[in-house]
């Protein structure tokens, strides 16, 4: 099961707003209800086939054990992708970070 995790920040339209929080998310809002930034998390996804092809051929008999998938964007900057994940063998493990 995936667990998710989705951080907005709007635009912000009077000096007087305040930011609302609730239960996975937080944000500013303003009149027009524009995003400037945003964050999302993912827990244990199914990863891409051809990046599962990728792991197996650049480190042979080792398994994914736990995966995380982290988006963050931005209303002028480039969106950034980036797979976490742990590889277990034996009694080993490795850690990779893999940007999109």
């Amino acid at each position: 099961m995936s667990i998710a995790y989705c951080y907005l920040i709007l635009a912000l339209g009077t000096a007087a707003a305040s930011p609302q929080q609730g239960k996975g998310y937080s944000q500013v809002p303003d009149r027009r209800r524009n995003i400037l930034k945003a964050f999302e998390y993912y827990q244990d996804i199914r990863l891409p086939g051809n990046l599962i092809g990728d792991i197996h051929r650049e480190y042979p008999g080792w398994i994914p054990d736990n995966s995380r998938y982290i988006v963050s964007y931005g209303s002028n900057k480039e969106v950034k992708k980036v797979y976490k994940l742990w590889l277990a063998k034996d009694d080993s493990r490795k850690k990779l970070k893999l940007s999109l």
